[in-house]
């Protein structure tokens, strides 16, 4: 009998496609008679290889279309914006310099005092001093210098005599405070020039004031002298002084002037700085 044809599986869908079956080599038939046709049921194996490699087609192509759709899928999905680095911020101006200070303006410089003297300057020399009947006398010569390099247009000397008591300050004041007080005539005085006064000054005897010390009477003379000058730039001064008058005792002390020998006059006078010479 001859050997009937070897029949195949269904081929499996495989995801790669399947190597062509190889058919087993058919023996060589004793006789040469032709082979029966194939039944109905059995399909050619060249149909089945056509299909295998269709299936395998449509696999790869549908693994294909699902790689490109996760691609697309990845393309289509909204890229994560890459944000720009932050922009640093902006550098603060630069700060305004201060405006410099207020320049301080410094007050005008007071008007300059108007500067004292120069002076005159006054020399006293009591020349003597007694009593002489119901009065006491007091002869002195004043001496005025001008040491300044300008002339003084007018100068007015007024003097007191008065005797030590125990108001003597107050009447000295006074007699300094009273500006109607009459006293020697005005007289100009040029630079560098001196001039010199002389003068005697009474004292009604009962405005002297007498003290008894050891059973002797005596009383102690003091001047006092106020000088008012002007000066040739219209400037006017003023120097003041009160001074005790007497004989020189020991000690650098000054001896009163009797008054139990009767009227007589004492010489050899010397004078003594009461209080302190006052220039204005």
């Amino acid at each position: 009998m001859p050997t009937p044809a070897a029949t195949y599986a269904a081929p499996q869908v495989l995801t790669t496609p399947l190597a062509s079956p190889t058919p087993d080599p058919l023996p060589t038939p004793a006789a040469a008679e032709p082979a029966p046709a194939p039944t109905g049921d059995s399909l050619p194996w060249w149909l089945w290889f056509l299909g295998g490699i269709v299936v395998a087609t449509g696999v790869a192509l549908l693994f294909a279309r699902r790689q490109r759709g996760s691609a697309a899928v990845v393309d289509d999905a909204a890229p994560v914006p890459v944000l720009p680095p932050e922009p640093a911020p902006p550098a603060a101006p630069p700060r305004a310099a201060p405006p410099p200070p207020a320049p301080v303006v410094p007050p005008p410089p007071a008007a300059p005092a108007p500067t004292p003297g120069p002076f005159l300057e006054f020399q006293l020399a009591p020349i003597r001093v007694g009593t002489e009947g119901e009065r006491i006398l007091l002869d002195f010569d004043l001496t005025v210098g001008n040491p300044a390099s300008m002339p003084v247009t007018e100068v007015s000397v007024a003097t007191m005599l008065l005797t030590a008591h125990a108001g003597q300050d107050d009447a000295i004041a006074d007699f300094f405070a009273n500006d109607g007080k009459r006293g020697l005539d005005p007289f100009a005085l040029g630079a560098g020039e001196q001039r010199h006064l002389e003068a005697t000054m009474t004292l009604p005897r009962v405005a002297v004031n007498i003290v008894t010390a050891r059973d002797r009477p005596f009383f102690v003379p003091m001047i006092a002298i106020d000088a008012r000058y002007r000066w040739e730039d219209g400037r006017e001064s003023r120097t003041t002084a009160a001074f005790m008058v007497g004989p020189a005792a020991p000690q650098g002390k000054l001896a009163p002037i009797f008054t139990d020998r009767g009227d007589r006059m004492t010489d050899r006078l010397e004078v003594r700085l009461y209080g302190q010479v006052r220039r204005t």
